[in-house]
């Protein structure tokens, strides 16, 4: 089976108790990462980038046509420290342009705005927890999808990348007046990307479930994930 957000919660809760945090219920570390990943489509919806502390930044790189148009495209930057932590293979290539501003993760913010439940000491916990089993799961070799609001972060045998959903993945086009000639949604994206993870090799369908209990099948490759066109970013080295 794939691991998914749905696994990554449950998991952290189970961390969460065993560290002294056991009134924190599954439940919150589910409306905790919710809100982030609002938080994360609300910074793409304004053309700005997210910075996940300790895991990556997805932001956008920004080019100037001759027309004076500048395009967006989206661009997924895994933290250094984090890939060699992990023992993780990913490669990128060197974005064109000028990269995008990302704010960093503000749990204060992502509390108030994002829900009507949490507070930022409980935002703070549950979100550092399920980034540290998200590496902890990458560093396994496990086959991950991993739902993060603009794309599904994807993995297997420790070879990771990022599939931006199709609502972003073309970029955005701005004209003099900054205006999007396209309207850039606000709601949630789909809790799993289901396009191929791969152009080439053989692929398998797995079914998971999303944050809302609702059946829904990845496409993860049996091997070669590495030959795919990689996300465009910084390699790690």
């Amino acid at each position: 089976m794939t691991y998914t957000e749905k696994d990554l919660i449950r998991d952290a809760t189970i961390f969460g108790k065993r560290s002294g945090n056991k009134e924190i219920t599954e439940e919150v570390y589910r409306n905790v990462w919710k809100a982030v990943l609002k938080w994360i489509n609300s910074q793409f919806t304004i053309r700005k980038g997210a910075c996940l502390s300790g895991v990556c930044t997805l932001t956008w790189t920004k080019t100037e046509k001759l027309t004076q148009e500048r395009v967006l495209r989206p661009l997924f930057v895994p933290v250094d420290s984090f890939v060699k932590a992990n023992y993780l293979q990913w490669r990128g290539l060197t974005p064109q342009g000028e990269i995008v501003k990302s704010e960093d993760i503000n749990f204060a913010k992502i509390a108030i705005r994002f829900s009507e439940t949490l507070n930022k000491d409980t935002t703070f916990t549950c979100t550092r927890h399920m980034f540290a089993q998200i590496g902890k799961i990458l560093s396994t070799g496990t086959e991950v999808a991993i739902n993060l609001g603009v794309g599904t972060l994807v993995a297997r045998d420790r070879k990771v990348d990022f599939l931006f959903s199709s609502e972003w993945a073309r970029g955005i086009r701005v004209g003099n007046d900054s205006a999007a000639t396209r309207d850039a949604a606000t709601r949630l994206g789909p809790s799993v990307d289901t396009r191929r993870i791969t152009s080439a090799g053989t692929a398998t369908t797995t079914e998971a479930q999303d944050l809302e209990g609702a059946n829904v099948k990845i496409e993860i490759p049996k091997r070669n994930l590495d030959r795919r066109k990689p996300a465009v970013g910084f390699g790690s080295g």
